[in-house]
């Protein structure tokens, strides 16, 4: 789990800021397996312990869903990891987006 380059970061802060992405943060964690369903079968079995704490979100394209939903959640069958320190560069960038959003609707 490397870092991403800026381009990765802002593609996927713009993506989280249009509502185009659903992150690890946005869903219960009892539904988390069932959303990302390739947690279900196994897809962190090879991890360390200290590679998962790494993990600052997974995250996913909605449009990469597939045709059912759980609880309201989409359910994908692929997903993204981002690190924690590109996860809070991520959250700044989406704050940076939204306020802009918000100043460019106020006029």
């Amino acid at each position: 789990m490397n870092d991403l380059p800026e381009k990765e970061l802002r593609k996927i802060a713009l993506g989280i800021a249009e509502g185009k992405i659903l992150t690890s943060s946005q869903v219960d964690e009892n539904s988390m397996t069932m959303v990302f369903m390739p947690i279900l079968f196994g897809a962190f079995d090879d991890m360390s312990e200290d590679e998962r704490m790494r993990i600052g979100f997974i995250y996913e394209y909605i449009d990469k869903a597939g045709p059912r939903s759980i609880n309201g959640y989409p359910i994908f069958w692929s997903f993204g990891i981002v690190n924690r320190p590109d996860a809070e560069r991520i959250g700044e960038m989406v704050k940076e987006i939204s306020e802009a959003r918000e100043a460019y609707l106020e006029g």
